[in-house]
């Protein structure tokens, strides 16, 4: 028996090689199974090996771990020659090998269709490929033997096989082919495999390798053996070392041959290369006359490449790494180096390099590199033979020696150093002058006496290295000798004698001087001659505040600075005073940050006029302003710290900034007398030099506010020749949140110029300059800040340092000068800074200016600017004038703001029409679009008021889901939103954005070629048609429902390690599920499981498994539930990492092999419950559209929803595989049948006498081979063959019958089809003679016998039909069916009796119903009477009118002729008039509604509307050219252009409030009888503008006449009013009859309900009589049985059973028209009801809207009045302010512009709520002539109504005609006729289903008589 062990055998992470298979003999021992399982899983991938370096420090043989090399980036593929690859010059075509019929194209421009060579290495088999082009039969013709295509892969690297290399095609395997390697990159190739079909064609080339010689190249033929048509997928193999010695015993074997047969070397290469010579062919490129098109099959393609192999490292390296340039290079141990570790480190080389070796198993030899001994004083060494170790190469560290253990000359060893340290040589670094040699030393202490390191001196020299003298002398480096100090000891610290060695100098006291310390220092007097314990006295001149720090030896008296006083000159004179330091200061000037004032605040000052605000989180700069060259200095050039002043609120700090200080240019600046060190002038020129130089500070902001900032250590050179500029950057950081607010930047200068060695006295004198400077920096920085400036100049520590500085820096003192005017009265200046006592709000050093934040500088100092915090840029204001700096659009003094007022110096608020005051960028303008918005003027947030549709703060745009914009708003979208990414469109055509899968170019709302089923839940909007591949199209499937598969638990289930498999019901077919949800639950029983990344449910079919991961909703401790959908987006491939294809997606679901739910999770269980699919099944209970109606293709012969099943008489093209993707092809039966099996191809119903699996024989006793004959004695052929005849041996003439009928041939009067029976008369039949006569008394019956005979067969006829409807089994006996049968008539009987008396009822009920339609038809006439006398009142009132406005319009004319020929039409009259003219449409759409039968009136009014349109545009026109008047007036007086914008506007507003007056004037005008009042109003206006001249006198009267027009406008608002009241009146009337039609509607719903529920128990009676009837029925069949002898009474009974039958049928036709026709009604009644309801609710918003009409009129009517009385008011003033045209703007036209847009909207609203009464009442009388509709249409309902008494139809038609003359009479007369007809068709069904009841009665008895006669 042969076992066989699978191990897989893992080489990496990511690479796994295949399955090795070892079989050996059941007897050997298990100790021997166990050793070779530790063999295969031991050196098949030589794990043992990867180990360079074992635990403890000792080496072994190592060797990189193998991989698939084919998968790197570092391989390069070449297909030469280069031009063989398809495609390469554009597309070409190709058939697939045994399949011309379908061309295939190659292209590589295009995606789909290119087969590069990169793709032989992409991992995949399926779906790319390397191909070559096709073979040409000239290339074959010319040479015979092959097709030479060269593959070459490229590693740049050396790798060992270790596995198989495989090679996968796509086209057939080549017929021949071989296999090369090369080791030197391409340099040379070595052959290492054949592949032919025969192996003949390599002549001496073996078939086979062995274990021992495993080298052998051989030549295979196992390869190349597709003889048949070759097809793709095929494999070629090269075997790897492990193939190769897999017959080894033992491991110590196999790694013992792998060294010894040089297999390692055999197995190494850097290049591979597949040589292909012949593709794969059907032979026939050999026939003589060769086909092109054989040719296009002819061709090679790769699809896959696999490759595993490790990196070759001469076994000195475990791992393999890839670099940056993507080449392979080993990870060397063993102290080796190379990228194959082929040679040693270089202080590895103590012995020559060698390879590791994998002998002795297990850890081989190491043979590692040793490093030489260089006591680190070397980085190489050289292996010397000679001397048999390494040699160190360079020592370094001034070390020598072959191990460098030396030190070179003039050095010496560090004794207490060990030899490795690199300060282990020390130079002797003698003296010259003091030594007698070269500067050797002593190296080693040996026996000299001399210290190690000491340097061999001259006489009277000392130290080791020989660079001193004897104390008390000096000069030996300089001179060669020593001399003699001779110090003064009164002068010397400490009474010494001993001087410096190199110059002599001794050691002075602080206050002495000179070589021997004899005399006082400068600023020191009185030498302290004899007290050699004492110091000279210091001077104590003030450093700055004296010329000099030397005073009068004697007594110490120092000389003061101009205006400096004092002995020590330490104060200044009175009335003087000493600058500060931080004169010199820069303020803001331009740059990205606004340059702002503010309010000066003592808590928080700043030290100019102005600031700039930088922004956080910003990148910003600030330039400053520098007086070129005015700056005082010590020198021409002088160093100066930067301070900047600022304030910072907040806590952070901010970092990143700079300042940059750039030369320009030449100052400008008077230098005269200025000169440099040695006298000489200095120029004014700037030095070229010094040009665009550029200093840089770094700043760091720190959180402060009035502080500065001061860098200690930054420093500026400033030249007083040369132009600077400054700017600060500033860097914002995202944690930025404050701005910063820069004041100054200050420039103070340094203590000293070091390189021109000058400095300032303090310094000069300071003991401790580094400490002085420290003070003096601590001083400046104090000073910098504004808080701290006044304590730092007038405070110690610091106020005596700057205050000596600044005496020096500015020469002594300077006068006060304070501002008599700004300074408080008798105060002095301060003494440092000079600054005057200033009174209120004054500020400067002199109290001559005003504090920032004041202005108007008098005697009593400066009062404050008050600026408004959120409409300023800050607290300053102009100084004279106290006006605020107003940020962009806010209203300054004098300018009308968003209030509608003048604003006052502040900056409170907006100027008009703009908003977001508060804002810092200020106002902004509204900016409303005019076709998208309803007015120019914006909400306080900028939103524009915005039509219906429209959206943006701008109303600029169309709202989400609509599109066009336009003047009338945007159009709907209407995008599917099954089939739409989106509710919005293409704002121009409509166009939505479609979903993948949706057509695109409409609203999405139909799915592209080849998908179907639109559904809301798909991400791609439609699914894609499967069909199992036979077709391209497809659409949703009729007559299927939806269903699901589920249980609710899952007990029971197996289970595969964490999860649990469902059973069977959940497996098959289920590609219908595509797309539809999977549900479960999952119960954690509150423990907490984390089901993110988890796989939670699997689904296995068509060799692949799809996996579904949780999601972060999934995690916690509570019960979740999964509802995935078997969407591709949701499930990945296992094995391919990815989402599937659609099309693997249903595969899939179309072979589900395994579904499994996750169990567990890390040991914690899960209860999986609840467990759904959907999926769908035949029916219509829960239609469904996601099943599939495929289009298969005619050719493949396929049928089915999803051309799953073969069509008849076709079967399974693949009988190997029979699935429903294979094509279907003709049946095999022989032309003997239509159809078969379509799996197995068994024909079916092969015709009569055939048989056999494709009918090819013929049956049992039939004549072969056309199978359509019996044999002789053989007849009647069917399915079965044919029957014998088995005629009569006796009474057949011979055996042989007819072949069809099977009759034989009768002896004489012998009959039968057998002739075995005598004929009637004749007996004793007999052999040969056949029957005997009988006697002649039995032909006296033989007629009555044929008779009886024929009767007896005709009964059996009928007999035999009965039994084939015969269901008696299932039915009671026949007297009990009976009985039962009697019973259900009786019922039938009762229930028409029933019926009959209800007639009574229904005519009550019509009756009543009767009389609500005369209710109805009564209210109806009432309601049109009074419009009627409404409208022709209003009617005769708008003839007078009519002809009074036409008298009018003739005087306005002639007027008009003369204004045209002055004023032009503006566009904004005529807009005005078009909406006038949509106004009066309207109200004319109003009155034609009121009523139809007044249609010759509405004619009249329409030509008075017209006439009124007419006299409304001349109105316009004349107050157009009041406006014109005003416009002109007002130029003349006014040549300002601000005076003459602000009258225009004056005009434009006194334009909209005459077109306005002349819209409302005119549209309530229609609505009363006013118009002439207000035509001849117009026309006074008119003939005063035209005779009057332009003046302000005759101004002043045509306003007045603007004034009576606004009288008018009050009356007509009056009189609509009283209008309105009377729609108002007319719509309660409406709604009360309204609200009687409901409450009679509700009535006969309810007396509907009753005939329904007596309809419905009809129907039931109805359907037990047919269930009796069958039973009678059925027990007449029963009694036919017991009376077969009985013919006549048989065939009466049936007669009379069938008339039964009949009857209860119609019956049964009857009682569902009944329950039909009560449903109609039902219906009916309902739609009545409803209609009323609706006309309620209408009548109550028309109320409603009139109401708010009448509240809006009489709003509209008081702000007419006001305003009248406004107007005539302002214009009688216009003469007195005729000369003060900005006066008449401010008090007169900016407020009646405000008051004229409050009028304005005020007038559209009270429109707009007039044209919704208008509507609304239009609608409700709609709503009533809706009812009377309906109410019509009930009556041809009544029709329906059954049981109707016809005698009572004359009375119905004269209640009927009683109310005829309200309705349309031909319309009337015609329902009455039909519900005339119907009622007479009624009466005679009842008729006639009486009659039927009658008859049926008298069958029922007739029945129970024949029963009686039969069973007495």
């Amino acid at each position: 028996m042969t076992i066989k062990i699978e191990f897989p055998l893992l080489l990496g992470d990511k690479d796994v090689v295949r399955v090795r298979r070892w079989s050996f003999v059941r007897s050997t021992r298990w100790m021997l199974v166990s050793c070779v399982v530790l063999l295969v899983l031991t050196y098949g991938c030589e794990a043992q090996y990867q180990i360079c370096e074992e635990v403890g420090g000792s080496y072994s043989a190592c060797t990189p771990t193998p991989m698939t090399i084919t998968r790197t980036t570092n391989v390069t593929t070449t297909v030469e020659p280069t031009n063989k690859t398809c495609g390469l010059s554009g597309a070409e075509y190709y058939f697939r090998l045994g399949k011309k019929t379908r061309a295939l194209k190659c292209d590589a421009s295009s995606t789909q269709y290119k087969h590069p060579p990169e793709y032989m290495l992409d991992g995949t088999t399926d779906d790319t490929w390397w191909q070559s082009i096709t073979w040409t039969i000239p290339e074959y013709t010319n040479d015979r033997t092959a097709f030479p295509i060269n593959i070459t892969l490229s590693f740049n690297k050396i790798f060992r096989m270790t596995e198989n290399l495989t090679i996968t095609f796509d086209s057939g395997r080549p017929q021949k082919m071989f296999l090369q390697k090369s080791l030197d990159y391409g340099q040379t190739w070595t052959d290492i495999q054949y592949y032919a079909r025969d192996c003949s064609e390599f002549p001496g080339i073996p078939t086979k390798y062995t274990t021992e010689t495993p080298t052998t190249v051989i030549c295979s033929e196992a390869f190349s053996q597709d003889r048949s048509t070759p097809r793709p997928g095929g494999k070629v193999f090269f075997p790897g070392s492990t193939e190769r010695l897999k017959e080894t015993a033992t491991r110590e074997k196999y790694y013992e041959l792998l060294e010894t047969t040089h297999l390692e070397e055999f197995m190494s290469f850097t290049d591979i290369r597949i040589v292909l010579l012949y593709p794969a062919t059907d032979s026939r490129e050999k026939f003589t006359r060769k086909n092109p098109m054989d040719f296009y099959q002819y061709y090679y393609a790769i699809s896959n490449i696999e490759l595993i192999a490790s990196c070759f490292c001469n076994q000195h390296a475990g791992v393999c790494l890839e670099n940056d340039q993507r080449q392979f290079h080993c990870q060397c141990s063993h102290n080796t180096a190379g990228r194959d570790c082929e040679k040693c480190l270089p202080l590895f080389n103590n012995r020559p390099w060698r390879q590791g070796s994998f002998i002795p198993y297990h850890r081989g030899q190491a043979n590692e590199c040793i490093k030489c001994q260089c006591n680190d004083h070397a980085d190489s060494c050289t292996y010397n033979a000679t001397y048999g170790r390494g040699v160190c190469d360079s020592c370094t560290n001034n070390t020598t020696g072959y191990h460098c253990e030396l030190c070179l000359e003039t050095f010496y060893r560090n004794t207490s150093l060990p030899l490795s340290d690199p300060e282990i040589c020390i130079s002797c670094d003698c003296e010259p002058q003091g030594i007698t040699d070269d500067g050797k030393c002593q190296q080693e202490v040996g026996n000299s006496l001399k210290p190690l390191g000491q340097c061999n001196c001259k006489p009277n020299a000392t130290s080791r290295r020989c660079d001193a003298c004897f104390d008390g002398f000096y000069g030996l480096v300089a001179n060669g000798n020593c001399s003699a100090c001779k110090c003064n000891v009164d002068g010397t610290t400490g009474k010494s004698n001993v001087c410096r060695q190199t110059d002599g100098q001794c050691p002075c006291k602080t206050s002495t001087t000179g070589k021997h310390c004899d005399t006082c220092k400068d600023g020191y007097y009185l030498f302290p001659t004899g007290r050699p314990d004492a110091e000279c006295t210091a001077c104590g001149c003030d450093p700055g505040g004296s010329k000099t720090a030397v005073c009068e030896n004697r007594y110490g008296t120092c000389t003061c600075r101009d205006h400096v006083a004092g002995p020590k000159c330490h104060r200044v004179e009175e009335n003087f005073y000493i600058p500060a330091l931080d004169k010199l200061l820069l303020q803001p000037d331009t740059g990205s940050c606004p340059v702002s004032a503010d309010l000066w605040m003592a808590g928080q000052p700043f030290d100019g006029n102005v600031f700039a605000v930088c922004p956080p989180a910003a990148t910003s700069a600030v330039d400053f302003q520098f007086t070129d060259g005015r700056n005082q200095q010590l020198y021409v050039i002088w160093p100066h710290y930067v301070g900047v002043r600022y304030s910072l609120s907040g806590t952070t700090q901010r970092v990143i900034n700079q300042l940059e200080v750039t030369v320009v240019g030449n100052s400008g600046a008077d230098l005269t007398g200025l000169v440099d060190d040695n006298g000489q002038s200095v120029g004014s020129t700037c030095p070229e030099t010094t040009l665009s130089a550029v200093s840089t500070i770094p700043v760091v902001f720190q959180p402060g506010l009035s502080t500065g900032i001061v860098s200690g250590k930054a420093i500026v050179n400033l030249d007083r020749r040369c132009r600077y500029k400054f700017r600060l950057s500033l860097q914002g950081q995202p944690g930025d949140t404050e701005s910063i607010r820069i004041d100054s930047i200050v420039l103070i200068p340094a203590l000293s110029y070091d390189v021109m060695g000058k400095s300032f006295a303090e310094y000069k004198q300071a003991g401790d300059t580094s400490l002085l400077t420290e003070k003096y920096i601590t001083c400046i920085r104090k000073m910098s800040s504004l808080l701290m400036r006044d304590e730092a100049l007038q405070q110690e520590p610091c106020g005596s340092l700057l205050k000596s500085v600044a005496a020096e820096l500015y020469n002594g003192g300077r006068a006060c000068n304070c501002d008599s005017v700004g300074s408080l009265p008798d105060t002095k200046c301060q003494m440092h800074g000079g600054q005057c006592q200033c009174k209120p709000g004054v500020a400067g050093r002199r109290c001559d200016v005003c504090h920032p934040g004041y202005f108007n500088f008098t005697s009593s100092g400066c009062q404050p600017c008050s600026c408004d915090a959120g409409g300023s840029k800050n607290g300053d204001c102009n100084k004279q004038t106290g006006q605020c700096d107003c940020r962009q659009n806010v209203a300054m003094f004098g300018q009308n703001n968003t209030n509608g007022m003048l604003n006052d110096r502040h900056c409170t608020a907006c100027v008009s029409n703009f908003y977001g005051f508060g804002n810092t960028d200020g106002c902004v303008l509204c900016n409303c679009d005019q076709t998208g918005s309803t007015s120019p003027q914006c909400a306080n947030d900028g939103q524009c008021p915005c039509k219906e549709t429209i959206d943006g703060r701008r109303c600029d745009k169309c709202k989400p889901s609509f599109f066009f914009f336009s003047a009338n708003g945007c159009q709907s979208c209407n995008c599917s939103t099954a089939g739409s990414e989106s509710v919005e469109c293409d704002q121009i055509q409509g166009i939505c954005k479609c979903k993948s899968s949706v057509r695109n170019g409409g609203k999405c709302d139909q799915c592209k070629d080849g998908f179907y089923n639109l559904a809301d839940y798909n991400p791609r909007g439609c699914q894609p048609c499967f069909c199992f591949g036979h077709g391209d199209s497809c659409k949703s499937a009729e007559g299927f429902s939806e269903t699901t598969v589920s249980v609710s638990t899952t007990d029971g289930w197996g289970s595969e390690n964490e999860f649990i498999v469902a059973p069977a019901e959940f497996l098959g077919d289920h590609h219908s599920s595509y797309g539809q949800l999977l549900t479960f639950q999952l119960a954690k029983a509150g423990a907490d499981i984390k089901l993110e990344n988890q796989v939670l449910v699997t689904i296995e079919g068509h060799a692949l498994k799809l996996l579904h991961y949780g999601d972060q909703s999934a995690n916690g401790t509570g019960d979740v539930s999964i509802n995935v959908r078997l969407f591709p987006e949701l499930w990945i491939i296992e094995s391919k990492g990815k989402k599937p294809t659609s099309d693997e997606m249903y595969r899939i679901l179309a072979g589900m092999e395994k579904l499994t739910f996750r169990k567990s999770v890390a040991g914690k269980p899960l209860i999986v419950s609840m467990v759904s699919m959907v999926t769908a099944q035949l029916g219509d209970k829960n239609p469904t559209t996601f099943v599939e109606d495929c289009m298969c293709k005619p050719a493949e012969f396929v049928s089915g929803t999803s051309c799953q099943n073969c069509t008849g008489g076709y079967q399974r093209y693949n009988q190997s595989t029979l699935t429903p993707y294979d094509i279907c092809v003709s049946c095999s039966c022989n032309e003997r049948s239509t159809e078969c099996d379509e799996n197995s191809g068994v024909c079916l119903s092969c015709r009569n006498g055939t048989t056999g699996k494709h009918c090819e024989n013929c049956s049992a006793n039939v004549i072969s081979p056309q199978c359509n004959e019996c044999v002789d004695r053989f007849f009647g052929m069917g399915i079965d063959g044919c029957r014998a005849c088995n005629c009569s041996e006796i009474g057949s003439l011979n055996l042989v019958c007819n072949k069809s009928t099977g009759q034989c041939l009768c002896a004489s009067h012998v009959t039968g089809r057998v002739c075995d029976v005598c004929e009637d008369n004749y007996h004793s039949l007999t052999k040969n003679t056949g029957c005997t006569v009988c006697s002649g008394c039995y032909d006296l019956v033989g007629e009555e016998v044929v008779k009886l005979r024929l009767l007896q067969e005709n009964l059996t006829n009928v007999v035999t039909a009965l039994e084939a409807s015969d269901n008696t089994a299932s039915l009671d006996s026949f007297p009990v069916r009976l009985a039962t049968a009697n019973i259900a008539m009786n019922k039938l009987l009762e229930f028409l009796r029933t019926a009959e008396a209800s007639e009574e009822t229904n005519r009550g009920k019509l009756s009543a119903f009767n009389s609500t339609i005369k209710y109805l038809s009564s209210a109806v006439g009432l309601v049109e009477t009074e419009k009627k006398a409404s409208i022709s009142a209003l009617l005769n009132e708008a003839r007078n009118n009519i002809q009074k406005a036409v008298d009018a319009k003739k005087q306005i004319t002639t007027h008009m002729i003369k204004i045209n020929s002055l004023i032009a039409p503006l566009e904004v009259i005529a807009a005005s008039l078009n909406s006038l003219m949509t106004s009066l449409k309207e109200v004319e759409a109003y009155l034609q509604n009121i009523s139809d039968s007044a249609s010759t009136d509405l004619t009249g009014v329409l030509n008075t509307v017209s006439l009124i349109e007419n006299t409304a545009a001349e109105a316009g026109r004349l107050a157009e050219s009041l406006l014109q008047v005003v416009q002109s007036m007002l130029v003349k007086h006014d040549k300002n252009g601000r005076d003459i914008t602000a009258l225009q506007g004056t005009a434009v507003t006194l334009k909209s409030l005459g077109v306005t007056t002349n819209d409302e004037a005119n549209r309530v005008f229609l609505k009363s009888s006013n118009a002439l009042e207000a035509a001849t109003r117009l026309q006074n206006i008119s003939q005063s503008l035209g005779t009057s001249s332009v003046d302000f006198v005759n101004l002043n009267t045509q306003l007045n006449g603007l004034k009576s027009r606004a009288d008018t406008a009050n009356t007509q608002a009056t009189n609509g009013t009283t209008e309105l009241q009377n729609q108002q009146q007319t719509i309660l009337q409406a709604s009360s009859l309204a609200e009687q039609q409901r409450m009679n509607t509700v009535n006969m719903v309810q007396s509907g309900d009753g005939l329904e529920e007596r309809a419905v128990n009809a129907s039931r009676k109805a359907t037990d009589a047919q269930r009796n009837s069958d039973d009678v029925f059925t027990s007449a069949q029963n009694m036919l049985n017991t009376m077969r002898n009985f013919s006549t009474k048989a065939a009466e009974v049936e007669t009379k059973a069938n008339t039964a039958l009949q009857s209860v049928q119609a019956l049964d036709a009857l009682s569902q028209q009944v329950i039909s026709d009560s449903n109609t009604l039902i219906s009916s009644l309902t739609t009545t009801q409803q209609s009323a309801s609706l006309a309620k609710e209408i009548a109550r918003q028309a109320k409603a809207v009139a109401q708010q009409q009448n509240d809006g009129m009489k709003t509209v009517w008081n702000e007419s009045q006001a305003s009248v009385a406004s107007l005539d008011q302002d214009f009688v003033n216009i003469t007195a302010k005729n000369g003060r045209p900005q006066e008449v703007t401010n008090t007169i036209v900016m407020p009646a512009q405000a008051l004229c847009d409050s009028y304005g909207m005020g007038i559209d609203e009270a429109t707009a709520k007039t044209r919704l009464a208008s509507a609304a009442v239009a609608n409700a009388t709609s709503s009533v002539n809706s009812i009377n509709t309906k109410a019509s249409n009930i009556l041809n309902e009544l029709r329906n109504l059954g049981n109707i008494d016809t005698a009572r139809i004359s009375a119905l038609q004269q209640e009927v005609a009683a109310a005829q003359t309200l309705f349309d009479s031909q319309a009337l007369a015609a329902a009455i006729t039909v519900i005339k007809n119907e009622f007479d068709l009624q009466s005679q069904w009842l008729l006639t289903a009486r009659q039927k009841k009658t008859n049926t009665g008298q069958e029922i008895i007739r029945l129970k008589a024949v029963q009686v006669s039969i069973i007495p």
